[in-house]
């Protein structure tokens, strides 16, 4: 079953989101309510109580018992087998009000609370502007608010003492279920749930634009496809396009490999008789041109190559190997110097350690020494890119510097030449297509391709190729995007066409 366009699953989450957050206001109001309503009625409860002890007649309200003690007995009765805490207090009646007063003053409602545990704080309750009954109710209401197995005893004016129980009142067992701090926390769980299945989706997202983004780099995996349905139709769109891309490249290159597999026997046959001819300036002429048609044919050949990218990125010291280019050009006499390193620049966001004038984004540069700067990509082909430029700064200047600079993203590699006086920047630019050649290449050998083919090796590594002046010609700038551990695999052999 293919998951939900992100759009419904978006709106499920919202929809999930907001019954929750319903269920969850619901929850607390009539847990609230409910406790409203309890305490309340352990108020009411002590108006009745007040009633039925001081007016012959009137019974007992529901949810309290009341037992007459012995004549002589007091509090608590029966004796209790170990210590009890107990609070005294009483409530007056006359010009006072239902003030709540201490023993040995006019009594008019003597009230004992004895409890195993703490007993409740009645000091808290206010001392004025309540009638004896409403007193009464706040006591119980307090008793009820700190629930316990408390047990009440009353006594109006000089008649006998009351025991009055009242577990549905004020117990522990009496108290509703208060199902708030349950609610929440489900209400918590299902909003993780609800929002890892979002992250989810965004870490699918991240993934599929990290897998391009490695594609542009040189890599080989497949773009994962996973994700909500419009992110695995882009995947899947995406590889099928890269699995054409690469048919088409094979069908040309094979249909390329025959031509010059066919044109290998004509020119054979051409530069036999081109020995034959008498005259050394003619055959020298008919000899450079049958080279110069085996050279395009092998350009083509290689810029095709180059865009199946069929060499595996692998992590290479690209300051070593561009080392290595440059001896191989010094040792055949040619003036190619590579400059030392400046180092890498490492570029952040200012932080709480970054100093007094660490504002905004910093740049650091590392130190040079015993760097190989390292990166993932395909040496042959970046061998091929660096003496393509060296070869142009040669051919087209006195002598070529190369130097390379490096970021935590990117590695550029700069060969300058010392024309002076010969093409721009720009128009070296517009020489970048196959078999694309300046006025001053018209009698020097070469097919056109060589840019080409290190444009080609630049998209491939995910960078570009570019021209800048300089005070003494033209620089080029081979940028090369590093890609990620994560990205390299082995790349699969390209289909036949028809296949």
């Amino acid at each position: 079953m293919r998951p939900l366009p992100l759009a419904a699953q978006v709106s499920a989450a919202l929809a999930v989101a907001l019954t929750i957050g319903l269920a969850l206001g619901w929850t607390w109001a009539s847990g609230t309510r409910d406790w409203a309503t309890y305490l309340d009625r352990a108020a009411l409860a002590g108006g009745a109580l007040h009633a039925a002890l001081t007016q012959p007649g009137v019974s007992a309200p529901s949810g309290l018992q009341l037992t007459a003690l012995p004549h002589g007995a007091t509090p608590p009765h029966p004796a209790p087998s170990q210590p009890l805490r107990e609070t005294r207090l009483s409530i007056l009646s006359g010009p006072s009000g239902g003030a709540i007063g201490t023993e040995g003053t006019a009594l008019r409602l003597a009230l004992v609370i004895v409890s195993i545990d703490r007993p409740p704080p009645l000091a808290a309750l206010e001392q004025d502007g309540a009638n004896p009954a409403e007193r009464l109710g706040q006591v119980l209401r307090m008793m009820a608010r700190y629930c316990s197995d408390a047990v009440l005893y009353a006594r109006h004016d000089t008649g006998p003492w009351w025991r009055i129980d009242g577990p549905e009142i004020w117990s522990c067992a009496a108290v509703p279920a208060d199902r708030r701090l349950p609610a929440t926390l489900a209400a918590l769980l299902l909003s993780g749930l609800v929002l890892g299945a979002l992250s989810n989706q965004r870490g699918a997202l991240e993934r599929v634009n990290a897998a391009m983004m490695d594609r542009l780099g040189g890599a080989q995996s497949p773009i994962p496809v996973e994700g909500p349905a419009e992110l695995r139709a882009l995947a899947e769109a995406a590889n099928a396009m890269t699995a054409r891309e690469q048919d088409r490249l094979a069908e040309r290159a094979q249909i390329l490999a025959g031509i010059s597999h066919d044109l290998g026997t004509p020119t054979t046959r051409m530069r036999l008789r081109t020995a034959l001819i008498a005259d050394p300036e003619l055959r020298q002429r008919f000899e450079n041109d049958i080279e110069q048609m085996a050279g395009m044919i092998d350009a083509v050949l290689i810029h095709t190559r180059e865009q199946m990218a069929l060499e595996t990125p692998i992590p290479v010291s690209v300051l070593s190997l561009v080392q290595s280019v440059a001896d191989d050009f010094a040792d055949t006499g040619a003036s190619v110097q590579l400059l030392p390193p400046q180092g890498v620049r490492a570029t952040g966001t200012a932080n709480l350690f970054s100093g007094r004038a660490g504002k905004g984004r910093q740049t650091m540069a590392l130190a040079a020494s015993d760097q190989r700067m390292l990166a993932l990509c395909r040496p042959k082909a970046l061998r091929r890119a660096v003496s393509n430029l060296v070869e142009n700064a040669l051919k087209y200047g006195r002598r070529a510097q190369i130097e390379i600079e490096a970021d935590a993203a990117t590695l550029t590699i700069r060969v300058r030449d010392h024309g002076g006086g010969g093409l721009s920047a720009s128009e070296i630019a517009d020489l970048v297509g196959p078999f694309a050649r300046g006025p001053n290449a018209t009698h020097m050998p070469g097919s056109g391709m060589g840019l080409a083919i290190v444009d080609g090796i630049a998209r491939q590594h995910g960078g570009q190729l570019r021209h800048d002046d300089w005070a003494e010609g033209v620089v080029a700038s081979l940028t090369l995007r590093r890609i990620s551990q994560g990205a390299l695999t082995r790349p699969s052999a390209p289909r036949k066409p028809g296949a």
